[in-house]
Formats: structure tokens, sequence, C-alpha cells
């Protein structure tokens, strides 16, 4: 201790060592009492200052987050209106989206009769037109329609039912005109053999022999 000099002392602190000086020389007891008081109260100001300014930034903290919160929350329900209006609307659009698909369905159907009506128009109005032709007696030119019929426009329904029932009656109209146009032949050659015995008579011996 007696090493220490009175410079070392007070440099220990600006309050302190010139409190230390004072114990050291001698002075009253009163005095030291006296500075260390106003020390401690001037620690405790300090220290209620701080506090203050720790506790007001608590404060404001607090009450940033509430408002973060406040915020949070206003933004959370416009979320979930913003999910609800979306979820709505959505709905709407699929219900929409049905719809059309079942138009598009409804629509590819109507393409695909109006098609199968394209191809299978012609082969009626052929089979038409060969009925027409035998009830008219029109037997060569009936043949011929049944052969356009059987090698060019049945082929092209043949998926259709339509088309083997068609495709089933023309060995019957084959063997119908045979008969019709044998028995107008007939017809023909009696007419004759009645208007002119001689030529009936030949027309009869040519057909004898065929």
């Amino acid at each position: 201790m007696a090493n220490i000099s009175m410079q070392d002392i007070e440099a220990v602190d600006d309050y302190w060592g010139p409190t230390f000086r004072t114990i050291l020389e001698g002075n009253s007891h009163d005095q030291i009492s006296e500075q260390l008081e106003g020390r401690i109260k001037s620690h405790d100001k300090d220290i209620e200052r701080i506090c203050n300014l720790y506790y007001q930034g608590f404060i404001d903290s607090i009450r940033e987050l509430l408002l973060v919160k406040s915020q949070a929350q206003g933004l959370n329900q416009e979320v979930k209106s913003l999910d609800e209006g979306l979820a709505r609307a959505s709905a709407g659009v699929i219900a929409r989206g049905n719809e059309l698909v079942k138009a598009r369905k409804v629509e590819g159907n109507i393409a695909g009769a109006i098609e199968g009506l394209s191809s299978c128009l012609p082969v009626l109005e052929c089979y038409s037109k060969l009925l027409r032709q035998v009830r008219e007696k029109r037997y060569y030119p009936a043949l011929k329609t049944l052969e356009v019929l059987e090698n060019e426009y049945l082929p092209k329904v043949s998926g259709y039912r339509f088309s083997q029932q068609i495709r089933e009656t023309i060995p019957r109209l084959k063997e119908n005109i045979k008969k019709s146009s044998e028995e107008d032949f007939r017809e023909f050659l009696e007419n004759i053999r009645k208007f002119s015995p001689r030529i009936g008579e030949i027309a009869m011996k040519h057909t004898k022999e065929l």
C-alpha cells in the first residue's frame, strides 16, 4: 500500500479518486457519507433514466406488435374473403367448363350423325331408284343400278345395320328381276303370236331352242 502514490489513487476514477484521497487525508466521516450519498443518488438517477428509456422502448415495441397483430388479422380476413370469392368463381368456371364439355360432346355426336347421314343418303337414294325401276319394269337399268349399289355404295356403309338388311334383299331382287323379265318376254312373244301367227311360231321355236 505504501508503494501507491496519491496520483495513482486519484487516477482510479474522476469521482472515487478524490473520495479515496479525502479518506486517506483524514477528512471527517460526515463529509465522506455525503459524498457517497450524492454518488448513490447520481447512480439512482442514471438507473432510473436508463430504465425509463428501455421501458418506453418496450412499450413502443408492444404497441407495434399489437398493431402488427391487428394488421395481420385484417390481412387474414382479406385472404379468407379472397379465397372464398376465388372458390365461388372457380366453381362457376368449373360448372361452365363441364357444360362446355357436354356441349362439345353433343356437337361431336351431331357432327358424327350428319356425317353418317351424308354417307347413308346416297345409298338409300340408289336403293329407292332400284325399287322404282323394278316397279316400272325397267329391268336392264335396274340391273345396272343394282350393280352400282352392291359394288360402290354398300361397302361405304358396311358398319350400319340397314346396309346388311339391303344386302340380304339383293339375291331376292335379282331373282324377281329375272322372273319378271322372263314373264314379260313370254307375254311379249304371246302377243306377237296372237297378232302374227307365223312370227309367233318362229319366235317360240327359237325360244325352245335356247
